[in-house]
């Protein structure tokens, strides 16, 4: 029987990190950043997973750029978690970096290599960020708590965050931009991912649309004893918003809320009814370490 998916493989090497790129019809930037990789690894061994969301110029020769490099196709195009997954299972390294192709990594920064040493440093920790930038400078705040009813109930109503309250509600405000500490979830714009505990978890859930996946994601990670963290020591920009966050029909953020509340809803009752109480949480009132849920 034929495979559902195309794999084009190149050449196998042990490496220290995988880099997943998504190629789509807005991934113009794609050449740019790849050619920018070396720099940002900073002597690290990386692999390159390029995966063609069945875009109409594929990989326009960006996988002539970088040896090793490993190429997925898909016949049709997969929504956010789906192709996350897709490099989840492509990937053979400890940890993969997940990049949107809009990604700027800034000279002499080393992006890359400081969030994989930083989470070689942190066992314990299933995904990390840092600092990313939209394209006119403004800050994305990548580091997110979970989401709440009225917040998801506002942004169905409205793109983007509808008033600064939520926004407060909703991201760490009150830390300085360059800290380090230990958030709900983290965005899938740059994010590295431990592939242990992504795959422990069931990784994305195919069915969310963007931002929920990620706060999901989260979610079962927390409850699986892992964290996510934010390392504000390092920082990328954006330059241009990402594609498949901007086309989300409001009848499909909606369905996907209600799927997140849902799963959030069980596992609340699971912490409190089933799992047992540590000293930490009964020390805490029920909250771990970190930020609070």
């Amino acid at each position: 029987m034929k495979p559902h998916f195309d794999c084009c493989w190149r050449r196998e090497e042990a490496c220290d990190v995988d880099v997943g790129l998504i190629c789509r019809d807005d991934a113009e930037w794609l050449g740019s950043l790849i050619r920018r990789l070396p720099a940002a690894a900073d002597g690290l061994r990386m692999r390159l997973l390029l995966l063609d969301d069945a875009s109409s110029a594929g990989t326009a020769g960006c996988d002539e750029l970088w040896e090793p490099t490993t190429v997925l196709r898909n016949p049709q195009p997969l929504g956010f978690g789906q192709n996350l997954n897709r490099l989840l299972a492509a990937s053979t390294a400890s940890l993969l970096v997940v990049l949107d192709p809009c990604i700027q990594l800034p000279a002499g920064e080393r992006v890359v290599a400081r969030l994989v040493r930083f989470m070689e440093s942190q066992p314990r920790c299933g995904a990390c960020t840092c600092r990313v930038y939209r394209p006119d400078g403004s800050y994305l705040h990548p580091a997110r708590r979970f989401p709440t009813l009225r917040g998801l109930a506002m942004q169905c109503l409205a793109q983007g965050w509808p008033c600064s309250r939520l926004l407060a509600e909703q991201c760490y405000l009150g830390l300085p931009r360059d800290a380090t500490y230990e958030c709900d979830w983290v965005l899938g714009t740059c994010m590295v991912l431990r592939r242990r505990a992504a795959l422990a978890v069931g990784g994305f859930d195919a069915q969310l649309c963007p931002g929920l996946a990620e706060a999901d994601f989260g979610l079962r990670l927390a409850t699986a004893g892992w964290q996510v963290k934010f390392h504000g020591a390092t920082w990328c920009q954006m330059r241009a918003l990402a594609g498949q966050t901007a086309d989300v029909r409001p009848w499909v953020q909606a369905a996907s809320a209600l799927r997140y509340l849902a799963r959030r809803f069980r596992t609340r009752l699971r912490r409190r009814f089933l799992l047992p109480r540590t000293e930490v949480q009964e020390a805490s009132g029920g909250v771990t370490a970190g930020a609070r849920r």
